[in-house]
Order: structure tokens, then C-alpha cells, then sequence
């Protein structure tokens, strides 16, 4: 009987002991605060349009990730944040992520935030499920470290091989008919691994802010004036990081030009999302839309950029 007690007291112990320990793994794998304090995160080394190009490029090669049947988005910024939707096909589980650049802007985080039974246009009303569950807080210890593990090796080994391929220039002409008036022949010219700017070369001057005295005439840009435009780019973002929208690096568009004397200028057209589908193929105009619109120009002769004009919030 004694010795029955003894282990009753003992098993008691150990039971208290691995309850103790779960609650402080889920105290201490959370951020005391923030929108999202208990995501698991990665910190990449690619630019955050350039790792949403890679996601899109990873859906379309593997179909069976994409959440099918919805009949809304399962991609698109919010706020700071570019959210993703996944799929787990065997489980039928919507898997949530985002994507968010790091202060170093060459860098970007990717985020598992949760994971949800699936559900879509063809889902009966009594079998949806409100079953959201979020990582690092709604699992048990061994059972985030699978997901986490199912994440790592479905997901993010994918990006990270993509990450890993060799970057190559590529060139695309894009046909007259493509324009908007049919009057502009884009040229586009871009670099293999870095899909967040585009070279649009031979737009009417009329259709972009350019002092009078300018005209363009350029044809492409070389690739160490795009390195130049892009310190500057990061420059500008840096000594006005108060006024601009941290996620205006998305989209640039680059517009190279002459003035009168011969100088070398570049047009520099920013946004933030990828709601324009022909942005690689003419200039992105809007009226209002806040912070996450704003150009300026380029000299390249002096490498200074001025002109920095900011939209309105409407």
C-alpha cells in the first residue's frame, strides 16, 4: 500500500513537473508584445518583392500548395505585412504566413503564423470548421516542433532553394500592343533574383514628371547605374524612413532620361503593392494612396537624388 502511494506521489510529480515545464515554453516562445508574438520566424537574405516573386513562382511549379476553390485572394499585403496562404493537401489544412522586410533591406522575414482546417466555396456550412490554431501558442511542445518541422520541410526548403539558384540578367521586349495608347515601346530590363524594379525605357516625357528642359533618349540602363540608382533608392528611404511607408521597396519603376546639357537623370516611380498587374510594362500613376507612393528623380552625374513628391492621403 506505502509502496503504491510512493508512486502514485511520484508519477504526480513528473505529471506537474512536464505541466510546469509546458506552460513556461509557451510564456517564453512568445514576444512579451506585438501583432504577432508568438509566429516562427526565418530572416532571409533576399528582398522582400523578390521573395514574393519566388513564392508565386514555388505555387505555380507546385500546384498542391495553392488552397483551392477560394474565391478570395490567398495572397496580398496587409498593412506592414504581405500575408500568404498555403495548403497541406494531405491534412486539408490552410497553412497562414508573412512575409515583412527587416531593417537591413536586403533581408526579409518570413513568418508560420497558423494553421486552419480548410474551407471553400464547395464546403458544406455545417462542416466549416472555426479550428485556428496558432504556432508556438496552441500546440503542445512535441506537436509545434512537427509542424514547425512539416513548415520547414514543405515551405521554406523550397524558398531557400530557389534563394540558392544562380541569378542571371535577362531581358524582355515587350510588345507595342501591350502599352496603353499603343504610342510606347517599353523596353523592360530586369535581374534574374531581384524582381522588385523594372527599366522602362522610351516613354513619351509627357507622361512622367520631367522638367521642361528634359527629354528622354536613353536606351537601357547599365547594370552599375542600376546598382547606383538603388544606393540611392536605399539613401532616400533611409533619411526619410518617417515619412515613407516601410514597404514602398516592393515596386520601383526606373525611368532613364537627358536634360539639355546631356546629363544622365533616372525617374524613380515607387509603390508598394503589386495590385498594378502592368507594372512591368508602363508607368504606375495614382492620385492619393498615402505614403506608399511617392517618386523623385536621379542625377546620375552627381549621384544625388531631389524632386522627392509624396501622394496625398485621399
Amino acid at each position: 500500500m506505502r509502496k503504491k502511494l510512493l508512486i502514485i506521489i511520484l508519477v504526480s510529480i513528473i505529471g506537474l513537473f512536464f505541466l510546469w515545464v509546458g506552460f513556461l515554453w509557451k510564456i517564453f516562445s512568445c514576444d512579451i508584445a506585438g501583432s504577432f508574438p508568438c509566429v516562427e520566424t526565418w530572416n532571409l537574405n533576399i528582398k522582400e518583392g523578390d521573395l514574393i516573386e519566388i513564392i508565386k513562382e514555388i505555387k505555380k511549379e507546385h500546384p498542391e500548395l495553392e488552397p483551392p476553390n477560394v474565391s478570395s485572394p490567398t495572397s496580398g499585403r496587409h498593412e506592414y505585412w504581405y500575408d500568404v496562404d498555403f495548403y497541406y493537401a494531405d491534412t486539408k489544412e490552410d497553412v497562414q504566413a508573412w512575409t515583412r522586410p527587416c531593417s537591413d533591406s536586403s533581408m526579409t522575414t518570413l513568418a508560420f503564423v497558423a494553421i486552419f482546417s480548410h474551407f471553400d466555396s464547395l464546403t458544406p456550412v455545417n462542416e466549416i470548421k472555426s479550428d485556428r490554431r496558432e504556432i508556438n501558442r496552441d500546440f503542445g511542445y512535441f506537436e509545434n516542433r512537427r509542424e514547425i518541422g512539416k513548415f520547414r520541410n514543405r515551405i521554406l526548403k523550397l524558398i531557400e532553394q530557389k534563394i540558392a539558384e544562380p541569378h542571371t540578367a535577362k531581358k524582355l521586349i515587350i510588345p507595342p500592343d501591350s502599352s496603353v495608347n499603343g504610342n510606347e515601346k517599353n523596353i523592360v530590363t530586369s535581374i534574374a533574383g531581384d524582381s522588385s524594379y523594372v527599366v522602362l525605357s522610351d516613354i513619351d516625357s509627357s507622361s512622367i514628371r520631367v522638367e521642361a528642359v528634359d527629354y528622354l533618349k536613353i536606351g537601357d540602363l547599365s547594370a552599375d547605374e542600376i546598382k547606383e540608382v538603388s544606393r540611392i533608392f536605399d539613401q532616400c528611404l533611409k533619411e526619410h524612413k518617417r515619412e515613407l511607408h516601410p514597404s514602398v521597396r516592393n515596386r520601383r519603376q526606373y525611368v532613364p532620361y537627358l536634360n539639355s546639357k546631356g546629363e544622365r537623370k533616372v525617374w524613380v516611380n515607387c509603390f508598394c503593392d503589386s495590385e498594378h498587374p502592368y507594372w512591368r510594362k508602363r508607368k504606375v500613376m495614382v492620385k492619393d494612396g498615402g505614403a506608399c507612393y511617392f517618386n523623385f528623380k536621379i542625377n546620375l552625374g552627381t549621384k544625388k537624388y531631389y524632386d522627392l513628391r509624396i501622394n496625398g492621403v485621399g
